[in-house]
């Protein structure tokens, strides 16, 4: 019933975070709206994610004082999504160019043989 009502209660505040909101002013409301966005769209509660929200705000237009939380949780995950792929992307140019080192390498002649030299 709890699992339920959690679900329920997870739900609601989903449906809420569509409507704009005032962003927080104040360290306590800061750490309220930031625990508010992480548990309802079950981010990490980590420093990394409070780092991002932050300098989403920083970066919002001076008249933006009123924004949905969807819209953090939305570039939240598109940021999230850029770290991977930009992990992939460096791993595979490092791959490309090990491989290009590898093809640029002369290979060794091959050993003289007694029956080429008579």
């Amino acid at each position: 019933m709890s699992t339920l009502f959690t679900r329920f209660k997870r739900f609601f505040k989903r449906v809420e975070g569509f409507i704009p909101t005032r962003l927080p002013v104040g360290l306590s409301e800061y750490e309220r709206w930031t625990a508010s966005i992480i548990d309802t769209y079950g981010f990490p509660a980590n420093d990394s994610i409070r780092f991002s929200l932050s300098v989403m705000i920083l970066h919002m237009g001076s008249t933006e004082a009123y924004k949905p939380k969807r819209y953090f949780a939305l570039s939240l995950h598109k940021a999230m999504a850029n770290q991977v792929v930009s992990q992939v992307i460096n791993e595979l140019k490092a791959k490309q160019e090990a491989d290009r080192r590898a093809e640029a390498l002369p290979l060794p002649a091959p050993a003289a043989t007694n029956d080429a030299l008579n």
